[in-house]
């Protein structure tokens, strides 16, 4: 895909003159993620308020990327942008059910050898990542059923992302927003999906994922056991769930052991 215009979005669009590609790349808008300088090129984040006749607006992010460019096995040399393959993930995730962001914009484009891409999508109003939520529980805990609700309906997205076929390979809980509706019901969205990929194993996408997600997360045991059970549709430990939780946490001790020693071996230079 090289370009993509989601059509309930392209009055609104065309009345803020951003429905063409010059228009979004010249867009004067502060920085919510500066630029970063890496895989050649550098790749940014934008916040874009679009206001109707009628007097309502909604919110888009916008990823401006140049030779911030993606290599694999289909595209060894030119390769792809890497914005290019998150709206293509966006739009599959989509298509199969799975709760993530709603595309507004994708376009790419190549000028005097330099390769641009630009990737819109709708802001996630009033959700709240998992390491927020995380943090908020710290100072105010949550009722015991609704910290149970959050717990099992990001295991459950988690879980339906496997089931899929996918792995999301970057699985922080930066990356799992929340929203809860009239204190009883959550939704959740996973978002950052540059590097999800398809797997045929599905322990292999369990396993890697939720190393870096029980890595990465910090949370009681008793929330990483429930989530567990959670996500393995259990309401009591088994054997093989047992299994391949040791296959996870050792994974994750791995990764863990192997950052601590580069961080080592920097900090000597």
């Amino acid at each position: 895909m090289s370009q993509y215009i989601s059509q309930p979005w392209q009055q609104l669009l065309k009345a803020n003159q951003l429905d063409n590609f010059e228009a979004f790349w010249q867009l004067d808008a502060g920085w919510v993620e500066e630029p970063n300088f890496r895989r050649g090129g550098w790749s940014g984040v934008s916040k874009h308020t679009l206001n109707s006749h009628d007097g309502s607006h909604k919110i888009i992010y916008i990823k401006r990327q140049e030779n911030h460019i993606s290599r694999s096995l289909r595209n060894p040399i030119r390769g792809i942008p890497t914005v290019r393959r998150e709206a293509n993930n966006i739009l599959n995730f989509n298509k199969q059910g799975i709760p993530t962001l709603s595309l507004v914009y994708y376009s790419e484009r190549s000028l005097e050898g330099r390769r641009q891409a630009i990737l819109a999508t709708e802001e996630l109003t009033d959700y709240l990542s998992l390491d927020e939520w995380l943090q908020q529980w710290q100072q105010t805990p949550l009722a015991i059923p609704l910290r149970n609700k959050v717990i099992e309906a990001s295991a459950n997205t988690i879980k339906q992302v496997h089931d899929a076929g996918f792995r999301h390979g970057c699985l922080y809980a930066k990356h799992l927003f929340l929203k809860v509706i009239d204190n009883k019901d959550v939704s959740v969205k996973i978002i950052d999906l540059e590097k999800a990929k398809p797997r045929l194993r599905s322990r292999h996408r369990m396993i890697r994922d939720l190393a870096t997600m029980y890595k990465h997360t910090a949370c009681s045991n008793t929330a990483r056991m429930k989530f567990s059970l959670y996500y393995f549709g259990l309401k009591r430990m088994n054997n093989s769930v047992k299994s391949d939780i040791a296959a996870v946490l050792k994974r994750a001790r791995r990764k863990l052991k192997r950052n601590k020693a580069k961080v080592r071996h920097e900090s000597n230079y």
